[in-house]
C-alpha cells in the first residue's frame, strides 16, 4: 500500500512548509495548494490524484476554509475526505463554524507537530476501517433486510424506518430500497415528499411469477437521498390484494440488487408481516416507556 497522501490548503507559504516538511519526514506524501480556488482547480481535473486528507486553513483571501470544506462536502467524489482545519481563530464558536462546514476536526495555532501528526492518524485509521466495512457490504451476494416492526402503534415506526433507510443511504452512497408493508395506511413516500404513481398493488396485479427486475425497477421510486421506495397500496381496500407469497418474491428479488433493504411494518402479526420478519436478518422492535408498549413488546418477543 502506498503512502497516505496529504493536501495542505494555506495562503501562508512559511506555514504550508513547515506541514510539509513535518509530514514528509513522518512518511506522508504531501500535496500544497496556497488557495482554496487552486486546490479546487487541482482536484478537479480529470486526472486528478485525491488525497487522503486535507488539512486547510480557515482565513484565506478569495473563498475561505469554511468554503472550501463545504464544496468538498457537496462534491460527490470528495465528500468521503477527511478535514482537519487549522486556525488562529479559537473559541467554541469558531469551533461550531467548522464542525458545521462539514470538518473532522479543528485544530488552532500554533499547532503542536506531534498532535497533529496524530490526529491525522487517527482520521486515517477511521476511514481505513469505515472503507473495509463498506467494501464487505457491497460485496455481499444478499442485502441485508432490516425490518422495523412494534405491535404497539404511535411509537414512531414509520419515522424511524424512513430516517434509517435515508442514513444507509447517505452512509455508503448507495440507493436503498424501503418497502412500504403498512398495507392499509402507509406513509413512507409522504414523508419524503413523494408522490407515487406506482405501488405494491401495481405487482400484485400481475402475480408473483409475472414480476421481473425490469417492472420491479419501475415500480420503486428515488428520492434525492437515494432511497427507493416501494410504496403502499393508495387505498385500504387493495391492501388484501397483497399476498405473503408477493412479499416474499419481492423480497427475495430486491436482495442481490442492494446492500441495505428497510422495511416499514404494521402494527400487526398478520401473515404478511410475519413473511417480511422471517426473511429480515435485522428486526429493530421499537418501545416507548409504558406499561401497554412494555407488555406488546414483551408478547412480541415471546
Amino acid at each position: 500500500m502506498g503512502k497516505p497522501r496529504i493536501l495542505v490548503v494555506d495562503d501562508s507559504k512559511l506555514s504550508a512548509k513547515m506541514i510539509e516538511d513535518r509530514l514528509a519526514a513522518s512518511g506522508f506524501q504531501v500535496d500544497v495548494a496556497f488557495s482554496a480556488e487552486e486546490a479546487i482547480a487541482n482536484l478537479s481535473t480529470p486526472d486528478a490524484v485525491l488525497p487522503d486528507l486535507v488539512i486547510s486553513d480557515v482565513v484565506m483571501p478569495g473563498m475561505d476554509g469554511y468554503q472550501f470544506c463545504q464544496w468538498l462536502r457537496g462534491n460527490p467524489a470528495t465528500v468521503h475526505i477527511p478535514v482537519i482545519m487549522l486556525t488562529s481563530k479559537g473559541g467554541v464558536s469558531a469551533k461550531v463554524d467548522g464542525f458545521q462546514a462539514g470538518a473532522d476536526d479543528y485544530l488552532v495555532k500554533p499547532v503542536d507537530p506531534v498532535e497533529l501528526e496524530m490526529r491525522i492518524k487517527v482520521l486515517l485509521a477511521r476511514m481505513k476501517a469505515a472503507q473495509a466495512t463498506a467494501g464487505r457490504t457491497m460485496d455481499a451476494s444478499q442485502a441485508r433486510i432490516i425490518s422495523v416492526f412494534s405491535l404497539r402503534g404511535g411509537v414512531g415506526v414509520t419515522s424511524v424506518a424512513v430516517n434509517l433507510a435515508v442514513a444507509l443511504a447517505q452512509l455508503w452512497q448507495t440507493e436503498v430500497p424501503l418497502v412500504d408493508l403498512a398495507l392499509e395506511s402507509g406513509h413512507c413516500a409522504l414523508m419524503l415528499d413523494l408522490k407515487p404513481k406506482h405501488s405494491l398493488a401495481d405487482l400484485a396485479d400481475r402475480g408473483p411469477e409475472a414480476i421481473d427486475d425490469a417492472l420491479l425497477d419501475g415500480v420503486l421510486i428515488r428520492h434525492d437521498s437515494g432511497v427507493r421506495v416501494l410504496s403502499a397500496p393508495p387505498s385500504p381496500e387493495l391492501a388484501d390484494t397483497i399476498t405473503p407469497t408477493l412479499v416474499g418474491t419481492v423480497l427475495t428479488m430486491l436482495q442481490p440488487q442492494f446492500p441495505y433493504l428497510v422495511v416499514d411494518t404494521p402494527s400487526s402479526f398478520d401473515e404478511v408481516t410475519l413473511a417480511a420478519l422471517d426473511q429480515s436478518d435485522v428486526i429493530v422492535l421499537l418501545l416507548t416507556p409504558e406499561i401497554a408498549c412494555l407488555k406488546v413488546t414483551t408478547a412480541a418477543l415471546d
